[in-house]
Parts: C-alpha cells; structure tokens; sequence
C-alpha cells in the first residue's frame, strides 16, 4: 500500500472565485515550513479542499512525525491524516484492510473491539459501501481471530476505527484523524505589526491574528 499525508482546509473551502489565491499561498508557506522535507514527498492534489501528499520510500518515521507536526502548526489546515491507498475494488481494499489492522495491533496489542466506516467520494463508483463494510468487517474479524484475538464490533466507540473513503482511481484507508490549527493561510490579509510586552497577551493576539491571515512583524 501507499502511504499517504492528506491535510484539509477548513474555512479556506468556502472562499469563492479567488479560493486559488488562498491555496497557492497556503502551499508556498507549507514548503517554506517543510523546507528539505519536500524531497520526501510527492504532492498529488494541492487543491479542492485538501492536500494530498505521497511519501516516498526511505522516508523515515521521524520525518513523517515532522511533517505532521508541520501540517499540525500551519494556519489553513484544519485536519489532518496519515492514510494507505490501494485500488477501488473490493478484495484490493478488504486486503489493505488487513493489512492495516495488522499494522495498527503491532502499536496497539490491547483493543478488544473495532469498527468500519466508509463513503463514496466520487459518485458513479458501483461498489456498495454496506458491501465494503460487510466483506471488510468480516476479513478484519477473521485475521484477528487467526492470530487469537477475537475481536467483537462496536460501530459506536470502537478501539480500532478504520475510516474508507472512495474514490474512482483510488481508496484511502486511515485510522486517526488529528486537529490542526485551521484559520486562513498567513499572508493572505496583509500585514501588521505586534508589539510585546512582558505577558502572554501579546504572543497570543500576534497568533490569532497570524491565523487571520495576517503577515505578522
């Protein structure tokens, strides 16, 4: 499987005809951020709602944790994931499927329950989600129940939850879906300049205003 870093915008989505004003500043301040890092991944989709960024092989997981610890700290980005792609078929995903269970119960040795849940980000995709929920649930029971671990399902607040967006080419597969600071790309309402006393109240207002879009000196 792919391994793939994919960061949404929050209310950056909602600007209308200039919105690629808005993207193409929220993408030259993130590679200012990441700076080196950029050779380590592979920006497939940087605009629409979100930026999907591949990892190259031999990235390592301290560069990974960097990197979400840049998408994490850069006002525009909303929320942010760590996912796995394969193919939009049923066996190719009941089998990532697996994959990632095994993956995530090497990390996680004590969860009891899990649960799938999956949608269609494209339409015109003939494969049922109730299909990829039922065949997938059943593949991700069976391994655990291989390796003694009988899992039961709990669709409501389970240990393991394994989120399944569809597309056409496609299929994301995560597990965790992580905060980041949202706001508008800085840089894209001008500029100001921030005077610091000796409080924290100076810090904090330079900061929201930072992701109000203001340039901050």
């Amino acid at each position: 499987m792919k391994k793939y870093l994919i960061a949404n915008f929050g209310e950056l989505f909602l600007k209308g005809g200039n919105i690629s004003f808005f993207e193409d500043k929220l993408y030259s301040n993130f590679l200012e951020k990441i700076g080196e890092l950029k050779e380590k991944i592979i920006f497939e989709k940087k605009s629409g709602g979100a930026f999907f960024m591949g990892l190259k092989d031999g990235i390592s997981e301290e560069e990974k944790e960097i990197l979400k610890e840049k998408i994490k700290n850069t006002p525009g980005f909303s929320t942010y994931y760590e996912a796995r792609a394969c193919l939009t078929d049923l066996e190719e995903i009941k089998k990532a499927l697996v994959e990632l269970s095994e993956e995530y119960f090497k990390k996680n040795p004590q969860i009891k329950t899990f649960g799938l849940k999956t949608e269609k980000a494209d339409s015109g995709i003939k494969i049922k989600s109730n299909d990829v929920n039922v065949g997938g649930g059943s593949a991700v029971w069976k391994y655990f129940s291989t390796i003694g671990n009988e899992l039961s399902v709990n669709l409501d607040n389970p240990d393991l939850k394994i989120h399944i967006k569809m597309k056409k080419d496609k299929t994301f597969l995560f597990t965790e879906v992580e905060k980041a600071v949202g706001g508008l790309p800085v840089g894209t309402a001008g500029r100001a300049v921030a005077l610091f006393s000796g409080g924290i109240d100076s810090p904090v207002a330079a900061f929201l205003a930072m992701k109000r879009g203001l340039e901050i000196t």
